[in-house]
C-alpha cells in the first residue's frame, strides 16, 4: 500500500515503434511478429516527487513519440514530456507538464542500495540474492495496482548497474518499481 501511491500508469501514443530488432529471425511467421510488438495500453512508472518528474523503462518511450499521458494513484491525468533517457541502462525520465500545481506527494522510500562499512548494527543490508521482492504496475487498469512477486535473483549485471529477478514481468509492470518487503524501492 506504502508504494502504490508512487506508481503510475504511462499512456504512449506513437508517431512510429522501434524498428525491428536486429535478432528478430528473418522468416517469422504473422504470430510470431506479434512478439515483436507492443500491445496497446498502458505501461508504468514510478513518481519521483511532487515537481513531476516520473521514471520508466527506456522500452516503453523508445520510438517516435506523438504524446505521453500519465495517470496518478489518485486517477489525475497529465500531459508528460520525455526530458532523457539511458537506452543502454532502460531508464527514461519524464515530467509530468502540471502547470505550476504542486503535486501533493512525498518521495519514494528507496531502500540503501547497499550497507557501506562501518555502518551501525542493525542497518538494512543492501539488495541481495535470495531478497524477496514485488513488481508493481498500473495497467491494464491505470486505477488498480498490480503486484507480482520474485526474488532477486544476482546482483551487479550490466556493469554493476542493474539486478535480475525471477518475479513475472509483463508489458503492464515494465517500467514499475520493485520494492521490498518493507515498500522501499529497490530497483525499476
Amino acid at each position: 500500500d506504502r508504494a502504490s501511491r508512487w506508481v503510475v500508469a504511462i499512456q504512449v501514443e506513437r508517431e512510429k515503434d522501434l524498428p525491428p530488432s536486429p535478432f528478430q529471425p528473418r522468416r517469422i511467421s504473422p504470430e510470431g511478429r506479434s512478439a515483436y510488438q507492443r500491445p496497446a495500453g498502458c505501461v508504468s512508472g514510478i513518481l519521483l516527487d511532487g515537481e513531476g518528474n516520473v521514471l520508466t523503462s527506456h522500452y516503453n518511450v523508445a520510438g517516435q513519440i506523438k504524446s505521453l499521458r500519465v495517470t496518478l494513484a489518485t486517477g489525475a491525468t497529465f500531459a508528460a514530456t520525455l526530458v532523457a533517457a539511458s537506452p543502454q541502462d532502460d531508464a527514461a525520465l519524464l515530467r509530468i507538464e502540471r502547470g505550476g500545481a504542486s503535486l501533493d506527494v512525498s518521495p519514494p522510500l528507496w531502500a540503501d542500495p547497499a550497507s557501506p562499512p562501518g555502518s551501525p548494527p542493525g542497518s538494512p543490508p543492501g539488495p541481495r540474492a535470495g531478497q524477496i521482492i514485488f513488481a508493481l504496475g498500473r495497467s491494464p487498469d491505470p486505477e488498480r495496482i498490480t503486484v507480482t512477486r520474485g526474488i532477486i535473483s544476482a546482483i551487479g549485471r550490466n556493469g554493476g548497474r542493474a539486478l535480475q529477478t525471477d518475479a513475472e514481468l509483463n508489458y503492464g509492470n515494465s517500467g514499475g518499481p520493485f520494492v521490498d518487503l518493507d515498500g522501499r524501492v529497490v530497483a525499476l
